[in-house]
């Protein structure tokens, strides 16, 4: 079975695509993209974790482990992403990480896009933190939205809805 290039906007009916085998057009039933989310923590327990509560939710994820992986993951520059596409519907980006924290990779961000070298990104700040100053600064780099330390099945729930 053939597999559409990009995906195929569910309002549409059907859509001829090429048969690569058969080198002919054929009718495409449609389907919804896929979410992706770019999980970022340099601890792997929490990555885990947070993979395999988004994967219960038939999200594709990528892992990067500093904020310099995800930067690499965003503009495409490794190969070992599974998802293709660079735009991720989220990022969850932990605060402190070795050779880039979090809000440095939040402000390397915001300035590629301001450059048009990278699309809009929802980044959802992952932390430990828990002080009204320390939350408050980790939004002022952009940051929408706190997934609070340890991620537990009803926050991933509460960021699902509002942020995917």
């Amino acid at each position: 079975r053939a597999v559409p290039t990009a995906c195929i906007n569910a309002s549409h009916s059907m859509k001829k695509i090429l048969d690569p085998a058969r080198g002919v057009e054929k009718d495409q039933q449609p389907h919804k993209c896929v979410k992706t989310v770019l999980v970022v923590d340099d601890d792997a327990l929490n990555r885990l974790i947070l993979v395999s509560l988004f994967k219960a939710r038939k999200i594709l994820c990528d892992e990067a482990r500093s904020g310099d992986e995800a930067i690499q993951a965003i503009l495409g520059r490794a190969m070992k992403w599974k998802c293709k596409c660079r735009n991720y519907d989220l990022i969850v980006m932990d605060y402190e990480m070795p050779k880039m924290t979090g809000p440095e990779c939040c402000k390397l961000l915001t300035a590629y896009y301001d450059e048009g070298k990278v699309d809009s990104q929802k980044i959802v700040g992952h932390t430990a933190y828990s002080s009204e100053e320390d939350l408050k600064e980790f939004m002022s780099y952009g940051i929408l939205d706190i997934l609070p330390k340890p991620a537990t099945e009803d926050s991933i729930s509460n960021i699902f809805a509002k942020w995917l």
